[in-house]
């Protein structure tokens, strides 16, 4: 068994991270799809809403959309995806170097943020260093100063829903799709 992790990151951000946070927050809060609730610690990660499964394909009869909406906008930089769901290879040999990847992805102390914009994975096979978002994966690798993160949702995102959301936001998205065990 497995679940399924859906991001939208912007095409082009002109907005400020924090001006895209609120302005996300906003609409996914006036579509009814994030609740007012607060999930966890952090304070930009919500519950599902009561139309929480609005934007996605629901085959499988669940009662929510996902299991919680985290919504990121700040100027530090943060890789995507968050979860283990990234099998990345070598660019240049396609050799597997998840290991080495997960190593700088969750490494650091608690207290020390993460330079995900200078770090690089060299691969035991050719040599190669790479930084994150040049290491090949199936969706992708990313790094981003805004994003909104659906995790354990119930089917794919409806792009029905997705144009509704930029018409109310004016940001157009890139999808992404994760499987992860």
């Amino acid at each position: 068994m497995g679940t399924w992790s859906t991001y939208l990151i912007p095409e082009s951000v002109q907005l400020q991270p924090e001006h895209y946070l609120a302005t996300v927050k906003s609409a996914l809060q006036k579509f009814g799809i994030i609740g007012e609730r607060q999930y966890g610690d952090n304070p930009n990660c919500f519950s599902a809403g009561p139309q929480s499964l609005d934007p996605f394909e629901n085959e499988i009869g669940w009662k929510t959309g996902f299991e919680y909406c985290s919504l990121y906008g700040n100027s530090r930089i943060e890789v995507v995806p968050q979860d283990p769901s990234a099998e990345p290879k070598c660019p240049c040999c396609t050799a597997d170097v998840h290991e080495q990847y997960y190593e700088v992805v969750n490494g650091g102390e608690d207290d020390q943020e993460l330079d995900y914009e200078s770090a690089t994975i060299t691969c035991g096979a050719c040599g190669r260093s790479s930084r994150l978002d040049q290491l090949k994966d199936d969706v992708g690798i990313f790094l981003t100063t805004t994003y909104i993160n659906f995790d354990d949702v119930p089917g794919r995102l409806r792009t029905d829903w997705l144009a509704k959301f930029k018409a109310e936001t004016g940001i157009t998205h890139r999808l992404l799709e994760y499987w992860y065990t």
